[in-house]
């Protein structure tokens, strides 16, 4: 009988912790490959980020060229346009079609009661 309890006894663990530590590493390393994939994942993700921000960066730089370019052209078509409504422009168009100045001008009054028909 006394070869019964000592097997009993070294058969069995002296610790409640023998058959726990295996599945606690179990656990860390899960924890910790979890942590590390998660970690990738949020750096991926702000690299992401941080490339469409630039790339919105670059478009907003780019329409706001646009912009100036098109105001500069705007201010220079619309100089153009006084310019050729110009009293001394047109002076000089319409003597060249030798055209005379109209005189006694008759207007035609405008009446209230007049309607159009189709």
């Amino acid at each position: 009988m006394g070869r019964f309890f000592y097997l009993t006894r070294h058969s069995t663990p002296k610790h409640a912790d023998h058959y726990a530590q295996p599945v606690r590493r179990r656990h860390i390393r899960r924890w910790c490959f979890a942590s590390v994939v998660t970690l990738v994942f949020l750096c991926a993700l702000y690299l992401v980020q941080a490339n469409n921000l630039a790339m919105q960066g670059y478009q907003i730089e780019t329409l706001r060229n646009q912009i100036e370019k098109l105001r500069v052209e705007s201010r220079d078509l619309e100089s153009q346009a006084l310019q050729l409504q110009s009293y001394q422009h047109l002076n000089s168009r319409l003597s060249g079609l030798n055209m005379v100045p109209a005189s006694d001008v008759k207007y035609l009054p405008a009446n209230a009661d007049a309607v159009s028909l189709r």
